[in-house]
């Protein structure tokens, strides 16, 4: 869980610094993302949709645009009591929802009494809680109201279903199991209190909801980490939290004002990467001879991590200390889609791999791949351009289409069976977008061909006349574009 993502935190600080300080975190602190999970999934079948509403329109209908708090309210209002009422509207939301969940995971093994009582009267009083509400400051009673009704419902609960089930253990583990989490309702208050002293409120905003708990921030600490994965391994409860990415550590550099979330894809999956081909290769039995086999190394990764990739791979063996190793001999064998590696390796290290024509795997002979060139150090471009890696080229098969048919067409006009009228027609509808095609085109001497391609079109079917007024007008339109700049 977090023994992977935090092992190398125990290393010495210059351990990454290989790498971009964006990677660079010293910092961290433990996040609670209060807004998750405060809505009630809707079965429209149901014959209690209308509360389950009810129910989400009171728990987010009063931090969001219809909040009922005016903006000289919510400035004046102390940080104290936004940060209480937060607390109580998260924790009892929480709750709630894990009672409804239990109860409807019983109704049907039960009678219809079970389901009047736990269910519809339990639903009609937090209804009466609602309607009781008068004013902004009763709102934190109320959510303390709904907690001990929780409470009390569930004790009920508990005791119906020991007795009903007394004789089938099989059902008793199944309620143990689904009621898991309501258990902690007993410690609500000391719940609370954790969460007001140990942390403060983030970003607090009515209207964008984006508000967080964190805790104080801390130096990162590999002990302190393992104590917390320590216990989410024994309660249920921070383990459903943990899981459902409400509860999380949050690392950061405090003097570059970065935080691993605002990692991109490729970068969380490159440090994971990182993380995981350390802690292996320190952790794994050394023999005289290691070999590594790593599949699709390149995968999410931006290019430009691509071409660092190898250089980072040494560079940890290096700090492991395992690098030209004189008892120890590493061969790393990865497969690959990506030219960006192989440019780091010599051909005479590289096996090529391509199917024969009844689709099976085949390997190439190196005289056979990249025209005898040597791969080490090589042109990226060199490399792209190989029909190893491109058997088609390098242009992307929508453009390839659309510059295509203006060579085909012109085909079409030059056969001398041709219908010259309708394919006249046919240009006149396609001209504007021919033209437009041609114009966007990146390669200039690609660029040059389409032009003399289209001028050769309209001399046939326009005429020289109708040619030469036609590129008239293609130079006013660029014309009035400049002056429009």
């Amino acid at each position: 869980m977090v023994k992977l993502d935090t092992y190398l935190i125990k290393e010495k600080d210059s351990f990454f610094d290989f790498l971009d300080e964006n990677f660079l975190f010293d910092k961290m602190y433990l996040e609670i993302d209060s807004k998750r999970k405060q809505e009630l999934f809707l079965d429209y079948d149901d014959e209690y949709i209308e509360k389950y509403k009810e129910i989400n329109n009171f728990y987010n209908i009063d931090f969001g645009i219809e909040s009922s708090w005016s903006s000289d309210e919510i400035n004046n209002i102390k940080e104290k009591d936004k940060k209480t009422e937060v607390i109580y509207k998260f924790m009892s939301f929480y709750f709630l929802k894990e009672y409804i969940h239990v109860v409807r995971r019983f109704e049907h093994d039960l009678n219809k009494e079970f389901k009047e009582f736990f269910l519809k009267e339990f639903l009609n009083m937090i209804s009466i809680l609602f309607d009781k509400q008068e004013n902004r400051k009763e709102k934190t009673t109320i959510y303390l109201a709904i907690v001990i009704l929780i409470k009390e419902y569930f004790a009920e609960l508990k005791k119906i279903i020991e007795k009903i089930f007394k004789e089938k253990q099989g059902m008793l583990d199944d309620f143990k199991q689904n009621a898991n989490l309501l258990k902690y309702i007993t410690k609500y208050s000391v719940l609370v209190n954790i969460l007001e002293k140990n942390f403060t409120l983030e970003n607090f905003d009515s209207h964008k909801k984006n508000f967080n708990f964190i805790s104080k921030n801390l130096s990162i600490d590999y002990n302190l980490l393992r104590k917390y994965e320590k216990h989410v391994e024994k309660s249920s409860l921070l383990f459903d939290l943990y899981n459902a990415n409400i509860i999380r550590w949050e690392f950061f550099n405090k003097n570059k004002n970065y935080n691993y979330r605002k990692l991109s894809t490729g970068e969380k999956q490159l440090l994971e990467f990182i993380v995981n081909f350390s802690y292996t290769i320190k952790n794994m039995k050394h023999t005289k001879k290691s070999v590594i086999f790593i599949e699709e190394i390149e995968i999410s990764l931006h290019p430009v991590w691509q071409k660092k990739l190898l250089n980072i791979i040494i560079s940890i063996l290096k700090k492991l200390d395992l690098y030209n190793h004189n008892s120890l001999n590493y061969s790393l064998i990865f497969t690959t889609h990506s030219p960006f590696l192989i440019s780091d390796i010599p051909k005479q290290s590289i096996i090529f791999l391509d199917k024969d024509e009844n689709g099976n795997c085949k390997v190439l002979k190196h005289d056979e791949v990249m025209d005898k060139k040597q791969t080490f150090g090589q042109n990226i471009h060199t490399l792209l351009s190989d029909s190893f890696f491109m058997e088609d080229g390098l242009m992307g098969e929508f453009a390839k289409g659309k510059i295509n048919e203006i060579i085909e067409f012109h085909r079409e006009v030059e056969k001398k069976e041709s219908n010259k009228e309708s394919l006249k027609k046919q240009y006149l509808e396609k001209q504007k977008k021919f033209w437009e095609t041609q114009s966007i085109v990146g390669d200039a001497y690609l660029k040059q061909v389409l032009e003399n391609h289209l001028i050769e079109i309209e001399k046939i079917l326009l005429g020289k006349d109708g040619a030469k007024q036609s590129a008239k007008d293609r130079l006013l339109a660029q014309l009035e574009e400049l002056n429009d700049d």
